[in-house]
């Protein structure tokens, strides 16, 4: 999971400061928020193409208790189907 903090972010998308949290090893890299293109270049989501996105207002609980309220769910096939996703939201 890609988590895109509130404020703070200007540029282009690659440049923005996310945190990433793997889900399928359970780790969230160390109390620091990493490049989007830091992310997006890792083998696993290179070449681990589609991908579902999704954009939500709330999230309730935290682990296996974690309740995302979506608005919008998409089926990302490449990179730049991500930046038409975040263009959209107007990020």
């Amino acid at each position: 999971m890609i988590y895109f903090p509130r404020l703070g972010n200007k540029g282009k998308y690659r440049d923005y400061y996310v945190t990433f949290r793997d889900r399928k090893k359970r780790v969230t890299q160390s109390g620091k928020r990493i490049k989007l293109g830091e992310v997006l270049d890792k083998p696993e989501i290179d070449r681990g193409y589609p991908h579902t996105v999704g954009f939500y207002k709330v999230s309730d609980g935290r682990g296996k208790s974690f309740m995302p309220q979506y608005l919008e769910l998409r089926k990302i096939q490449c990179v730049e189907d991500l930046w038409f996703f975040l263009n959209s939201l107007d990020i």
